[in-house]
């Protein structure tokens, strides 16, 4: 696998209201006088430090990246178990706290957000909650896991996920994604949160009382939907599904195939081997600026 160019980056540990600190890798641009900033929010189960190759090739063309570390994993001091519990509420906490450092460090009202994944539907969660606060989005490999959208044997896992998740919170006080192959040490309400979409394809987060689904049809900022050819995870009718959520957005979908990465255009690797996905991201951040 390639590795950074350089090692470049600080972390930042953020105060937010309770004990945690939220963990953040900072890799500082050129110039950050001129530069774009991106929060990028990374896929269930992976720590920080999987997209410190994307993140440095994009800080070498002038735009700052801050990885967000999700709490459970990387630099994050909890461990999910049955005295650790968190969901999309205290995810979202966490992103509120990092946005408000971002726009003090640069600045700026509005921030620019990048999700991989269930990174993306944190970014469209928070969306809805603070839209005054988002100018740009970018959707990496981000579709609804809603079993009727995916074929019969994606559908037979989803559904077998969908109640292999209280079963596994009961037994272990987390959810094991070593036993059945899909993500990582989750916590308990971090899949229940989770698999409320695989039944309903409706974002909903246990002690958030706001309807994520009705807020999103106002949003109109630039969205890009970056899509892999190679994809299981989110092919073209899921990935659609999360874009229907965004009615007034100005979308645009890029997709890109094996042939354009010079490796197999899968859910993971464009982040390992970035020169290509990390110039489309750079050319449509340049290209919607203004």
């Amino acid at each position: 696998m390639t590795e950074p160019k350089e090692q470049s980056w600080q972390l930042e540990l953020l105060h937010s209201g309770s004990d945690y600190q939220v963990p953040i890798e900072v890799f500082s641009s050129k110039d950050e006088r001129t530069s774009t900033s991106l929060l990028m929010l990374p896929a269930m189960g992976m720590a920080a430090r999987y997209y410190r190759p994307f993140a440095q090739e994009l800080a070498e063309q002038n735009i700052a990246v801050y990885l967000l570390e999700q709490r459970g994993h990387g630099h994050s001091s909890m461990r999910p178990g049955r005295k650790c519990n968190y969901g999309f509420k205290e995810y979202l906490a966490d992103i509120e706290v990092t946005t408000q450092w971002l726009q003090r460090r640069h600045a700026s009202e509005k921030i620019n957000l990048m999700g991989h994944s269930l990174g993306g539907h944190l970014a469209s969660c928070f969306t809805a909650t603070n839209p005054e606060k988002v100018d740009k989005i970018i959707l990496s490999g981000c579709a609804s896991p809603f079993h009727a959208a995916f074929d019969r044997k994606t559908a037979l896992l989803l559904r077998g996920l969908y109640h292999s998740i209280p079963m596994m919170n009961t037994l272990l006080g987390y959810y094991h994604g070593d036993f059945t192959g899909f993500a990582g040490k989750e916590s308990q309400q971090l899949m229940l949160d989770w698999r409320h979409l695989v039944k309903t394809n409706l974002y909903k987060a246990k002690g958030v009382d706001h309807d994520f689904e009705d807020a999103l049809k106002a949003f109109s900022g630039n969205i890009l939907s970056l899509q892999f050819s190679e994809d299981i995870y989110a092919p073209p009718m899921p990935s659609q599904l999360v874009l229907d959520k965004y009615p007034a957005a100005k979308i645009e979908k890029i997709t890109l195939t094996t042939n354009d990465l010079g490796f197999n255009a899968d859910h993971f690797r464009w982040a390992r081997k970035p020169e290509v996905s990390a110039k489309v991201v750079k050319n449509w951040l340049a290209q919607n600026e203004f």
